[in-house]
C-alpha cells in the first residue's frame, strides 16, 4: 500500500468520526461570534381557549419565530407543554413535520391542543368560572423549537407566561 494510499484513508477516518460530527456546533459557534449566523427568535404569540366539549377545553397556541440570516431556516419539530400557576401539566403536544422559516422574515405556526376533564380539572373550572366573571387564567408555554442541519438538530427553548 502506498503512502498515499494511507494518508487518503487517514483523511477520510478522521474527517468522518473526528470532524463531521463536531462540525454544526462549530459552524453555529463561529457563525454566532462573528454574526455570520444569528440566532432564531421563539415568541409565544398568543394562547386561547378556543371551545368547550364533552372531551374538555380546546385551544390555539400561535408561536412566532424569527429568522434574521439571509437564508431559510428549516424547523425540524416543536415541542409544547402549558400548565397551570400552580404547576400543573395541563396540555402537551408536538409538530413533527417541518416548518421553513424563510430569509430576514416571521412566520407564526399554530399549534392546536385539548385540555381533557382528567388532569385539567382545575383549569377548566377556572375557565368555566371565567367565562362569567370574566376572570382571566394565567398558563405558562414551555417548549422546544428543533433546527435541522441534516447531520444536527439544534434545539431553541422558549418560555412565557399568557393570560387567557
Amino acid at each position: 500500500m502506498k503512502a498515499w494510499h494511507v494518508l487518503l484513508i487517514l483523511a477520510i477516518f478522521v474527517g468522518i468520526f473526528v470532524v463531521l460530527p463536531t462540525l454544526p456546533e462549530l459552524f453555529m459557534g463561529l457563525g454566532i461570534r462573528s454574526n455570520l449566523i444569528k440566532p432564531l427568535s421563539v415568541e409565544v404569540q398568543d394562547i386561547t381557549i378556543t371551545g368547550v366539549s364533552l372531551k374538555g377545553l380546546h385551544g390555539s397556541l400561535i408561536l412566532s419565530v424569527t429568522n434574521p440570516n439571509p437564508f431559510p431556516a428549516q424547523l425540524d419539530s416543536i415541542d409544547f407543554q402549558v400548565y397551570t400557576k400552580d404547576g400543573t401539566l395541563v396540555a402537551s403536544g408536538s409538530i413533527p413535520y417541518t416548518n421553513t422559516i424563510p430569509p430576514n422574515s416571521n412566520k407564526n405556526i399554530a399549534l392546536n391542543f385539548n385540555i381533557p376533564w382528567t388532569g385539567g380539572g382545575k383549569l377548566i373550572l377556572e375557565k368555566l368560572k371565567g367565562f362569567f366573571t370574566e376572570q382571566k387564567t394565567q398558563l405558562k408555554v414551555t417548549g422546544t423549537v428543533y433546527i435541522d442541519l441534516k447531520a444536527t438538530k439544534i434545539p431553541i427553548p422558549f418560555s412565557r407566561w399568557v393570560t387567557v
